[in-house]
């Protein structure tokens, strides 16, 4: 695992300029992300096994979802010497976005185990439309980044809503919110931090200033949109939306 980790570390450093490279470059991110939970569930699982404790169920689901994430950001990377896959994302697919967040979530749970991230779910959600592995993705990084830019102990807040058009009273859209306390951008960079690339002075992006300006064309990519919020007192909440229906 330290070897990988080197590995994909050293690939992140040489320094990308195309697109192709910016998308690799993040998913190496994902792939470290998704290593430094794996090291800290193993820490988890050490420290159970000293004192002959039982493995709960929910620890091996959570190992589980981090070995099908890797090898799924793995055949990302493999394919992406296709030029289509900068350009389109494949045909939607229906998947289970409450089950998605809930699977991103939970290792972010053991490794930060001093932190809570409260969920509030719609009823009548079921499925999104689009790519889940994208999405996932968006999620690791609004997460990472919210945990990071927050005060140690205070809660992470994620809610998930269904929208109709104007039009129609039947649900079309879902609205992903993710909000953290005591993290304050202010509207002049608010306006920049989709921005390839960008760092604010008070704030180092994820992915060399690419992990915002991936996830919000990630989003976009699936016909969704992405913002931010933020206040001085309530903090901060980044959103997206996901079609509910084929587009």
């Amino acid at each position: 695992m330290d070897q990988l980790i080197q590995t994909i570390t050293n690939f992140q450093n040489n320094g990308h300029s195309h697109s192709n490279d910016d998308i690799a470059a993040q998913i190496c991110h994902q792939i470290l992300s998704s290593a430094a939970k794996l090291k800290a569930i193993n820490y988890l699982l050490q420290e159970m096994k000293e004192k002959a404790q039982p493995i709960p169920g929910e620890v091996v689901q959570i190992v589980d979802t981090l070995a099908k994430e890797l090898q799924s950001l793995g055949s990302s990377v493999y394919h992406l010497n296709t030029p289509e896959n900068l350009k389109n994302v494949a045909a939607p697919q229906k998947f289970d976005l409450v089950t998605l967040v809930e699977e991103t979530v939970l290792p972010f749970l053991v490794q930060a185990p001093d932190r809570t991230i409260s969920r509030d779910y719609q009823a009548g959600l079921l499925y999104a439309y689009g790519s889940r592995e994208k999405t996932q993705i968006i999620l690791d990084n609004i997460l990472s980044n919210a945990l990071k830019y927050s005060p140690e102990g205070s809660p992470i807040y994620v809610r998930v809503n269904i929208y109709a058009l104007a039009s129609s009273n039947k649900p079309a859209y879902a609205a992903v919110y993710i909000s953290n306390s005591g993290s304050f951008i202010p509207p002049q960079e608010q306006k920049k931090i989709f921005n390839k690339y960008y760092r604010s002075n008070g704030r180092h992006q994820l992915g060399q200033g690419l992990g915002l300006y991936l996830a919000r064309r990630f989003v976009e990519m699936q016909n969704g949109q992405m913002h931010v919020e933020s206040h001085p007192v309530e903090g901060t909440t980044f959103w997206f939306t996901l079609p509910l229906n084929h587009c």
